[in-house]
């Protein structure tokens, strides 16, 4: 499963054009937005009516017809003359980020992206605790809040790439994408009621043009025969990000909950977050004035 991620990418990545990437890779983050609502909604309905092992069932039938039409229906992306040989070395992360150290270019890119994971991870791994304890929220005032999420992440990913990148171009749609996540991150962290917190949805939902984009810019930084070993150094580099960071940011939220805090403050992983993004910022226009343009 952690192999379709990179591999949509990948795919993605050889069907398009370049000025078209940054719209397409945000096709795939939709399609993950459009998961993440109706996937629990599937799961809660098949284990209430039919077990709580049926939706592991659904879930492998899933995976199998998803199998089944990529071998059967998708056609392959990448003309012959330019596919290379299968190497077992470069089969795994670190001979995948070894061969790219061919383009030292994509270095920068590489630590913006894991910046920005590790702000992303605040939100799976201390949302319902946050909200739980400032809100006083109950599962089924999480479980709505998650379905909002999902659904403006949909619309980020399969709408704003489309709107914005074509007037303020790649570079441009991930400046204001991330100012955007900076801003709302902070305003997750100081939010005093519901309603506030809801609010700094709509200007999150804004930032998600920033990771299609920067995407896109690694992309095109990589010939076409490298596109699945650069989607697949990715791939890997956030998920070890996000192990970091699954840890840290709950702990970093249980550390200022404490009773012996020195300072009382559950929005302090959102801040976290917030100097992450800032500093992803700054890092990419430090990458893109060292590239130059």
């Amino acid at each position: 499963a952690g192999a379709a991620y990179s591999t949509a990418n990948a795919y993605i990545a050889d069907i398009s054009p370049p000025e078209k990437r940054a719209a397409n890779f945000g096709l795939v983050g939709a399609a993950f937005g459009v998961g993440f609502v109706l996937g629990p909604a599937l799961g809660g309905f098949v284990g209430e009516h039919l077990g709580l092992r049926a939706p592991f069932y659904v879930a492998a039938g899933l995976s199998f017809a998803n199998a089944l039409f990529g071998l059967v229906v998708l056609k392959e992306s990448l003309p012959r003359e330019q596919r290379r040989k299968f190497e077992f070395w470069r089969a795994n992360p670190l001979g995948s980020l070894k061969a790219l150290g061919r383009f030292p270019q994509l270095a920068m890119l590489l630590a913006v992206l894991v910046l920005v994971q590790f702000a992303h991870d605040s939100l799976p791994s201390t949302w319902s605790y946050y909200t739980m304890l400032k809100f006083g929220w109950g599962p089924g005032d999480v479980a709505w809040s998650l379905v909002a999420v999902g659904a403006l992440t949909a619309f980020s990913f399969a709408v704003l790439p489309r709107l914005v990148v074509p007037r303020l171009g790649e570079r441009g749609a991930v400046y204001v994408g991330f100012a955007f996540s900076t801003v709302s991150y902070l305003g997750y962290a100081l939010a005093a009621h519901s309603w506030m917190f809801y609010a700094w949805m709509i200007p999150f939902t804004l930032g998600g043009v920033g990771g299609p984009a920067l995407n896109a810019i690694m992309s095109h930084s990589v010939p076409p025969t490298e596109q699945g070993e650069l989607q697949g150094a990715t791939s890997s580099i956030t998920s070890l990000t996000s192990v970091i960071a699954m840890w840290a940011m709950p702990t970093l939220f249980a550390w200022f909950t404490a009773k012996d805090a020195p300072v009382y403050f559950p929005g302090a992983s959102f801040l976290a977050a917030a100097i992450c993004e800032f500093g992803a910022l700054a890092l990419f226009a430090r990458a893109i004035g060292w590239r130059g343009r």
